[in-house]
């Protein structure tokens, strides 16, 4: 039976997207749930966030409360992770300093998804002279290694948590640019997006309700991948002196505070260097895991 045609001869909108069965978000988180690396992220994450989340109830003293006669205890049943020099528990510090660094990440991924995804979008569905203009300025970003130009806004900046936000989002954004240029163009070129364009869609709606939805795949593997890096650059730039700010705790200056008592208290950089790789493979075996699913052409590349 032939669909009917709207004014002009064109196709309506149902006709132009084919749900498989494959395809359906059951069968999709399904398949998700039985992958080996997303269950070990999985339970990664929880050993490591749980804790930071249930600070206040699974430490019984304050991250920044000292008393030196206790200094460089080891770990026991009274001090799970021990103290450092200032006798501060390395369990509280660690419970408390995570939620800096899992914080400052998550808002690095935001900041930055949020800014790179509208360039793409924009760059990618109008092309010319616009699009020409946004992917050369990312070019220009991407060409500076991310490590240099994150410490490069920071040292403008001044040291603190806020600038080394700022700082790590500014090298996120041409990432997801990129991403979400390619994905939009190869998108607006559907029959469905054309359609929306021969019904008089604007620009605004086409990408809001078409574009983006066919880009949201790239952007969340991408968000997944990068909520790790955001995390070991925030620790990196803490780790220098760039980040958070003593006596705040915070992972990575935790370890640059540790080092100097290496030798007689392992302790005091071993296990908040632990939470931070914990929580960078789980992220990282989570977003393997989502790529392989949600962009499955593009998996081992």
């Amino acid at each position: 039976m032939d669909e009917p045609l709207l004014a002009g001869g064109a196709l309506p909108l149902e006709v132009a997207v084919v749900a498989l069965p494959d395809d359906k978000p059951a069968t999709r988180r399904s398949q998700l749930l039985r992958q080996k690396n997303f269950l070990a992220g999985v339970v990664l994450l929880c050993i490591v966030i749980i804790p930071v989340l249930l600070g206040p109830v699974v430490s019984s003293v304050g991250p920044d409360v000292q008393n030196p006669a206790l200094s460089f205890l080891p770990p026991s049943l009274g001090h799970l992770m021990g103290t450092d020099q200032y006798g501060r528990s390395i369990w509280a510090r660690v419970v408390y300093g995570g939620r800096y660094t899992i914080g400052a990440s998550l808002a690095v991924v935001v900041l930055g998804g949020i800014a790179g995804t509208a360039l793409g979008l924009v760059a990618g569905y109008l092309r010319g002279t616009v699009g020409f203009i946004i992917m050369r300025a990312v070019d220009l970003l991407l060409a500076f290694p991310g490590i240099l130009l994150a410490l490069g806004v920071t040292a403008i900046l001044g040291p603190s948590l806020v600038n080394a936000v700022i700082a790590v989002a500014i090298v996120a954004v041409p990432l997801y640019a990129r991403i979400v240029e390619g994905a939009a163009r190869e998108v607006a070129n559907l029959p469905y997006v054309r359609a929306a364009k021969a019904l008089g869609s604007g620009p605004g709606h086409i990408i809001w309700r078409h574009i983006l939805p066919g880009a949201l795949p790239g952007i969340i593997v991408q968000t997944t991948v990068y909520l790790g890096i955001a995390a070991l650059w925030i620790a990196s730039l803490g780790f220098l002196g760039l980040g958070v700010q003593p006596p705040t705790p915070e992972w990575g200056q935790m370890v640059s505070d540790g080092q100097a008592s290496l030798s007689i208290a392992w302790w005091a950089v071993v296990f908040p260097g632990a939470f931070l790789a914990a929580f960078v493979v789980g992220v990282s075996l989570i977003g393997d895991a989502l790529r392989d699913r949600l962009n499955p052409t593009g998996a081992g590349t």
